[in-house]
């Protein structure tokens, strides 16, 4: 398993020191796609939108001294069954718009990707963010389902190679932190209790 705080996140508490304010980290969602999880991604891998975010109960935890850890507890039925394999917690409630590749990738330097148009959802307004495997990029404009975008960005590294049937799924507000695993397997109905700790060490 691996898990990090996003660099927004990292940015957030920075900037909290300093008198900003923001929403409350406070919904986690998972996905059900496969990869490693890094502070420059700012979406899961594949989320599972159909199961909508849910709203997590906050609270401060000690896990070694008093009061060091930022804690939400949450629990997430799946509406369709399926095989999970990360979850994230999100600054925003709001579900993403998601779609798929049409057209594979070939190159880190191409900046026109063709999706499925619908997806589930409704496309943002240029610009916005995508989560696209392990790569971030910023979608700067949209024609019909050809997208032109900047490659690369929260310094992601640009893939050379990307599938058709790829999930592609928007951003929707900061995601905080974020961890994957091991799979697990969920029937219909099935409901998994999550307890989500950052520690300040």
């Amino acid at each position: 398993m691996t898990s990090s705080l996003s660099a927004q996140g990292r940015a957030r508490l920075a900037q909290n020191i300093l008198g900003a304010t923001f929403p409350v980290p406070q919904y986690i969602a998972w996905g059900t796609g496969s990869g490693t999880t890094s502070p420059t991604d700012e979406g899961l891998f594949d989320e599972v939108v159909a199961d909508g975010r849910t709203t997590g109960t906050t609270s401060i935890a000690t896990i070694s001294t008093n009061g060091d850890s930022y804690e939400v507890t949450g629990t997430i039925t799946s509406l369709h069954g399926g095989t999970i394999t990360n979850i994230g917690l999100f600054d925003s409630g709001t579900t993403p718009y998601q779609t798929t590749l049409q057209i594979a990738i070939t190159s880190t330097t191409q900046t026109s990707i063709t999706v499925v148009n619908p997806g589930i959802g409704i496309v943002p307004a240029t610009p916005f963010n995508i989560q696209v495997l392990s790569e971030v990029m910023t979608v700067i404009n949209v024609v019909g389902n050809v997208w032109t975008v900047a490659r690369g960005i929260n310094q992601s590294s640009p893939l050379a190679s990307i599938p058709l049937a790829t999930v592609i799924t928007t951003v929707s507000g900061v995601m905080f932190a974020k961890a994957d695993f091991i799979g697990l397997p969920l029937n219909t109905g099935d409901s998994v209790n999550f307890t989500i700790q950052v520690q300040f060490e």
